[in-house]
């Protein structure tokens, strides 16, 4: 496992920053955590200003990351964070890829940094290591993917 920690993360007026968590609710059980290590990795930086949207499943990420633009004043950054696991069909392929566009398409649009923290995997237990244990700390790695995206500007 590679060591996500970036200590090399420098940020101009952290405190002014305003960061957006997009959450779904579907699979909260690994969405609520990946949420806990964001808002702890966001915090450990100096991010004071931190609002959150609730969507339904993965595939509202982006509708949610869209509202959050224009909700909220001088959005800094936002991570979405969800959960597909493969089933019986190929509905999971075309979700994740539907999402993966769309959040480029609005990150590119808005020129505001949008990390993509949907988990796609095969199984729960996947889901569960890339959250839990050796495969990482998905919030916390998304979380800092955008801290990092904007310490470029």
């Amino acid at each position: 496992m590679q060591d996500s920690s970036n200590k090399n993360i420098i940020l101009k007026n952290a405190h002014e920053l305003r960061m957006v968590i997009v959450k779904s609710s579907y699979h909260s059980e690994i969405t609520n955590a990946m949420y806990q290590d964001a808002i702890q990795t966001l915090k450990s930086h100096g991010i004071e200003k931190i609002e959150t949207i609730e969507v339904s499943g993965g595939y509202e990420l982006v509708y949610g990351s869209q509202v959050a633009i224009r909700s909220f004043e001088s959005v800094s950054g936002i991570i979405t964070l969800g959960c597909v696991i493969k089933g019986a069909t190929d509905h999971d392929v075309y979700i994740n890829q539907a999402v993966a566009n769309g959040l480029i398409d609005l990150q590119i649009k808005t020129n505001i940094p949008i990390g993509f923290g949907l988990l796609t995997v095969n199984n729960k237990e996947q889901a569960l290591e890339r959250t839990f244990g050796p495969k990482g700390q998905k919030g916390k790695e998304v979380a800092e993917a955008v801290l990092q995206s904007i310490s470029l500007s």
